[in-house]
């Protein structure tokens, strides 16, 4: 039996996402294992987009890796490469500004995040 590819670099980044947030929590009452945000944020990206972009997933699962934890940039990008690095930095916050600065800088760079045609679905 052949492996599925993509399965495969989603269970590869499950578990470098799980490594990189060990013994991380939510902030919060609950106090959740922080990998169950970055699990349920794939399932939301997965279900937008119909899976179909393995890389957009993989990025959804690392998209706190390198604002939360000590993983670099060039350790997502030799791991995952340049596609899936630019939409995690895209989506990374500046942890050194306050708050309300990394919430407006977000904002304001909505208009100029990458930008990919949503694929057509077949009629139910």
């Amino acid at each position: 039996m052949h492996a599925n590819p993509a399965i495969t670099e989603l269970t590869r980044a499950l578990t470098f996402a799980a490594a990189a947030h060990a013994n991380q929590r939510r902030k919060g009452a609950a106090q959740e294992p922080y990998i169950d945000h970055s699990s349920r944020f794939l399932h939301i990206v997965a279900c937008a987009t119909g899976g179909h972009d393995i890389e957009l997933c993989v990025a959804a699962l690392l998209h706190d890796v390198v604002e939360d934890t000590d993983v670099t940039k060039a350790a997502i990008r030799d791991a995952f490469g340049p596609r899936v690095l630019r939409i995690v930095d895209e989506n990374s916050d500046d942890t050194t500004l306050p708050k309300d600065e990394r919430r407006r800088r977000r904002i304001t760079a909505m208009a100029g995040k990458s930008l990919r045609p949503a694929r057509s679905r077949s009629p139910t």
